[in-house]
């Protein structure tokens, strides 16, 4: 059965991409025992060499997903700055994710969530409890894949891949040209670079608009 086409958004404060960022600051759970001691690079660059990001079980999730926000330049901008997230990322286009059974988190009021908790997967996945002055994590314009595979994951191609965001203007840098440390592929692919003086993301001013979905 073919996935259906998401149409191309229209709106200064929707964007048609998402980001998984592989360094988060504050609360984690879940990170796989593989990865748990890695810096946000050595994470970016595993998940180029594998091609695959790894599955968590995070907050509020009761099986392996992998996380994604679907913010803006100017929203990605305020998570990097405010310290929520590292600028080391990988972006996909948003049909990548949804074809893959992924989607928006939605948010279930905490007077509800004992009923959330009654749904089925991967719905169930895709809830995250929202509670004012504890749990508002809004601002982070969540989306949510299921895990798949073993071990369980987001596995990807290479023509899926968007982008890569590093703060490093030269990345990666020219020595990387080992298999074993980045993928030949990888240079090739857009770079987004966040200027951590100006807190933009450059040289990109805007969010590329992919081919029209309705005419691949």
């Amino acid at each position: 059965m073919t996935s259906p086409k998401l149409r191309v958004t229209d709106h200064p404060d929707l964007s048609d991409f998402v980001v998984h960022f592989t360094g988060r600051n504050g609360a984690r759970r879940g990170v796989h025992a593989a990865i748990r001691n890695m810096t946000p690079e050595q994470r970016l660059r595993q998940i180029l060499i594998d091609r695959k990001i790894r599955a968590s079980v995070t907050f509020y999730a009761a099986s392996p997903v992998v996380c994604f926000t679907e913010c803006t330049m100017a929203g990605l901008a305020y998570l990097i700055a405010s310290g929520r997230c590292e600028p080391w990322g990988i972006v996909f286009d948003k049909q990548a994710v949804w074809d893959r059974q992924g989607g928006p988190a939605f948010y279930v009021r905490g007077d509800d969530w004992d009923e959330a908790e009654k749904w089925t997967e991967p719905l169930r996945s895709r809830a995250v409890k929202f509670e004012p002055g504890r749990h508002e994590w809004v601002e982070e314009r969540e989306w949510r894949a299921p895990g798949a595979g073993r071990p369980a994951g987001f596995a990807f191609e290479r023509r899926e891949v968007q982008a890569v965001l590093t703060p490093e203007w030269a990345w990666p840098p020219s020595e990387s040209s080992d298999p074993e440390e980045i993928p030949a592929w990888a240079p090739g692919v857009p770079h987004w670079w966040w200027d951590g003086r100006a807190r933009q993301i450059k040289p990109i001013a805007h969010w590329p608009r992919p081919k029209n979905r309705r005419n691949p």
